[in-house]
C-alpha cells in the first residue's frame, strides 16, 4: 500500500489525530473497535467512527463493553433513585404525625390522671406536661436537623 492511498492514514498520524499511542491503536484494533491496520495504515473514516462509538459507549462497539458499562451505570442510578424515593419522607408529614401523637398521648394521660387523688393529680399532670413538652422539642430539633442535612438523632444538649 502506498502512503498516498486515498482514505488511509499512517498509524502515527491516526495516533496523533486521536491522541493515542501506537500500542493503544493496536489494542483497539484487536478489540474490534477500529479496523486493523494494513501495512501500517488505517482506514481513516472507519477508524475515527469506531473510536467515537467506543468513546460514547455505543452498542455499535464490537466488544459491547462500553454499552454494558453505560447500561450498568444507568441501572445503578435508577436503583439509587428508587431507594432514595422509597426512603424519602416529607418532614412536614413526620412533624404532623408526632405532633398529633403527642397530643393524643397528652389527652389520654391527663384523663388517666384524673383518677388520682386531688393532691397527687396536679403534680403528676405538671410532670407529664413537662415530659410531653420535652418530647415535642426533641422532635422539632430532629426535624430541623433533617431539613438542614444533619443527623436527626444528633443531640446537642447531651454532654
Amino acid at each position: 500500500m502506498k502512503q498516498t492511498e486515498p482514505g488511509f492514514i499512517p498509524a502515527r498520524s491516526l495516533g496523533a489525530l486521536l491522541g493515542l499511542s501506537l500500542e493503544r491503536l493496536r489494542q483497539l484494533a484487536r478489540q474490534g473497535v477500529i479496523p486493523a491496520a494494513i501495512d501500517g495504515h488505517y482506514p481513516l473514516i472507519p477508524s475515527v467512527q469506531g473510536y467515537l462509538r467506543f468513546l460514547r459507549g455505543s452498542p455499535g462497539r464490537t466488544d459491547g463493553a462500553g454499552a454494558a458499562l453505560a447500561d450498568a451505570k444507568r441501572r445503578e442510578v435508577e436503583l439509587r433513585n428508587k431507594r432514595l424515593t422509597s426512603s424519602a419522607v416529607e418532614t412536614r408529614d413526620v412533624e404532623t404525625f408526632f405532633s398529633d401523637t403527642l397530643s393524643t398521648l397528652r389527652t389520654e394521660v391527663r384523663e388517666a390522671m384524673q383518677a388520682l387523688d386531688k393532691k397527687t393529680a396536679p403534680l403528676a399532670l405538671a410532670a407529664a406536661g413537662a415530659a410531653f413538652d420535652r418530647a415535642k422539642a426533641k422532635v422539632a430539633e430532629a426535624i430541623d436537623n433533617l431539613r438542614n442535612g444533619r443527623d436527626p438523632l444528633d443531640d446537642h444538649d447531651e454532654n
